[in-house]
């Protein structure tokens, strides 16, 4: 049990940083963030959000990363991101944006993963509607926002007992740098 809960941090580390790294650049905010970790089993605050999503896979593991997301307040921080006046901010554009945003979020979080020796394939974003929640699993949700608001970003792991889980939690990276549990931020 310690060692899943030692995983599990290490895997929230990898993916929470990765995260807020790219939301903070892709928003061009000059305002500060706030991240809330959200239970995973409540549904409320994803209900009538669109939802675009992306998977990493490994050989034994697949890293699921969805971003729920409101169009109205979404229009600020696109159009910052985009550098276009809010009103030029429609739907196919935010689409667009979020896509980005997802491969962004994922190919950073690919990269961590990828530097402890999984071989790893990104998927391509994919905008799936509004919320569903018999679609979704979830282990993990954040709510990341500014005053303007945000989006809620959630993550599911298929396989926790992976092989390839368990090299990441050794913490030995491929170019032999010891990882001391330090994440790097911003």
């Amino acid at each position: 049990m310690k060692e899943d809960k030692a995983l599990r941090t290490k895997i929230v580390d990898v993916l929470l940083a990765n995260t807020l790294k790219c939301i903070f650049q892709a928003s061009h905010s000059k305002n500060q963030f706030h991240c809330i970790m959200q239970p995973p089993n409540k549904h409320e605050k994803l209900e009538n959000l669109f939802i675009s999503s992306i998977n990493i896979k490994a050989e034994d593991f697949t890293v699921t990363i969805g971003i729920g997301w409101h169009s109205e307040n979404m229009k600020v921080h696109i159009s910052k991101g985009i550098r276009r006046e809010t009103a030029e901010v429609n739907l196919d554009l935010a689409k667009g944006f979020i896509g980005e945003l997802c491969n962004g979020i994922a190919g950073a979080i690919k990269a961590d993963l990828a530097s402890y020796g999984p071989k790893l394939k990104l998927g391509l974003p994919e905008f799936t509607g509004t919320y569903d929640k018999d679609k979704w699993k979830k282990d993990f949700v954040f709510e990341i926002s500014d005053e303007k608001g945000g989006v809620l970003c959630f993550f599911h792991i298929d396989n926790w007992q992976s092989n390839e889980l368990q090299k990441i939690l050794g913490g030995q990276s491929i170019d032999g740098q010891q990882d001391e549990g330090e994440i790097e931020f911003l």
